[in-house]
């Protein structure tokens, strides 16, 4: 689902910007199973490297864009899981940038 979020924004931002985007993730839904939980297919790192990461593939993104989208991709972190983050777990000035992403703890 949360392709089809990036999908339905990039193509939004190609059409009101006018800018020639090619979107990298259209026709990538997967349909759910009637009653049945699908799993959705890994994206292969060729994939990856062709669509996402090829040089030009981000031109017409805005900094804050291609980076959330390179966390996306070098984290599996989910769009929400980067967006919604506090600015505590960023750590820009690191050696390394990098963000933590912990599952939380449960209850005690």
């Amino acid at each position: 689902m949360q392709i089809g979020h990036l999908s339905e924004m990039l193509r939004t931002l190609a059409e009101l910007k006018k800018l020639p985007l090619e979107n990298p993730f259209a026709g990538t839904w997967v349909e759910r199973k009637q009653g049945k939980k699908s799993e959705r297919p890994r994206f292969s790192d060729d994939w990856i490297r062709e669509k996402i990461l090829a040089p030009g593939a981000r031109d017409g993104f805005n900094d804050d864009g291609r980076d959330v989208l390179l966390m996306i991709v070098n984290t599996g972190a989910r769009p929400n899981e980067i967006l919604a983050a506090p600015v505590g777990p960023f750590r820009v000035d690191a050696k390394v940038p990098h963000v933590l992403i912990r599952r939380p703890r449960p209850a005690s």
